[in-house]
């Protein structure tokens, strides 16, 4: 029998399928992975004559717009999208597992008629109809690369792209501890479907000029003590 995140991962792609109007979003404070899965799981839909829209909470962070480059990215506006989520026949939280986790659009999803899907690799939450959850994955793109296998998509450069963002970032750049031999295995296959490792890491470690002041301040004032063992 298939696993349960099997089982679940194929009821989400039938309800895909079978929705015409989806809606993609992601956590507040959105990362490389919730980012990389709305942006890759956007245009496999658009492939499939979806009409998608992703909507979250704040603009893209500087440092992440390479996923946008063909605008698939809106910052939610309850007047201008309100009436979009409530006619959406689906809507897919990533790497979110609930409507409070993903700010002021929470709020109508909750009053969406649509059937609610979660895609994550952490702890269920029980808000959604379908809760395709794997604690084990590395990262949610992972769980998106899956999705689509079972839609039996042809994966562009840019979906790859995408999805390998997710790893890295979510692996911390292949150094966390979620760095197993399937995270490698993922990243893999990724690069063969014809993600660009170089462009993802170069755009990653682009840091904003806010953040390289952060760090200079916290650096000027670090000191030792312990024989240098206590920082």
């Amino acid at each position: 029998m298939p696993s349960s995140v099997e089982a679940e991962l194929d009821l989400a792609a039938e309800s895909l399928r079978h929705s015409q109007a989806v809606i993609l979003t992601t956590h507040r404070d959105a990362d490389g992975d919730g980012l990389g899965a709305e942006a890759a799981l956007s245009l496999a839909l658009g492939e499939m004559g979806k009409d998608v829209a992703v909507l979250n909470d704040e603009a893209t962070p500087a440092h992440y717009r390479f996923l946008d480059d063909g605008l698939l990215f809106q910052t939610y506006r309850p007047r201008k999208h309100d009436r979009l989520i409530h006619s959406a026949n689906a809507v897919v939280l990533l790497d979110a597992g609930d409507s409070d986790r993903v700010g002021r659009i929470g709020a109508a999803l909750d009053r969406t008629t649509g059937k609610n899907i979660v895609i994550d690799h952490h702890p269920p939450r029980g808000w959604a109809y379908l809760e395709a959850v794997d604690t084990e994955a590395c990262a949610t793109t992972e769980l998106v690369l899956r999705l689509f296998d079972k839609l039996r998509l042809i994966i562009t450069p840019r979906m790859a792209d995408a999805l390998y963002t997710g790893v890295v970032a979510d692996t911390d750049g292949f150094r966390n501890a979620n760095t197993t031999e399937r995270a490698h295995a993922l990243a893999t296959r990724l690069i063969s479907l014809g993600a660009r490792p170089e462009r993802v890491s170069q755009a990653l470690a682009t840091l904003s000029l806010r953040r390289l002041k952060l760090e200079a301040d916290f650096l000027a004032d670090v000191h030792s003590a312990v024989g240098n063992r206590l920082i």
